[in-house]
């Protein structure tokens, strides 16, 4: 269930690395529970807490916006 949610994860990841980027968390481990019990999806943990920067954010979200595809995406 979390296989496209990990694979986007990972390429966010992949390219907001570097001064200036999202923080994004990356994916340790991905799958779903036997007999169709569920699903799991681990990533590193991010410590959200203190004031956000709106400019910084959309100079990020341009920047990851214009990162060319790679071939797994």
């Amino acid at each position: 269930m979390f296989h496209g949610e990990a694979l986007g994860l990972q390429a966010m990841y992949e390219c907001s690395q570097g001064e200036d980027s999202l923080r994004i968390p990356k994916v340790y481990h991905y799958g779903d529970f036997s007999e169709g019990k569920g699903s799991l999806i681990v990533m590193e943990y991010l410590n959200l807490a203190g004031r956000s920067d709106d400019r910084a954010l959309g100079k990020a979200m341009a920047k990851m916006h214009l990162a060319p595809a790679t071939e797994e995406a």
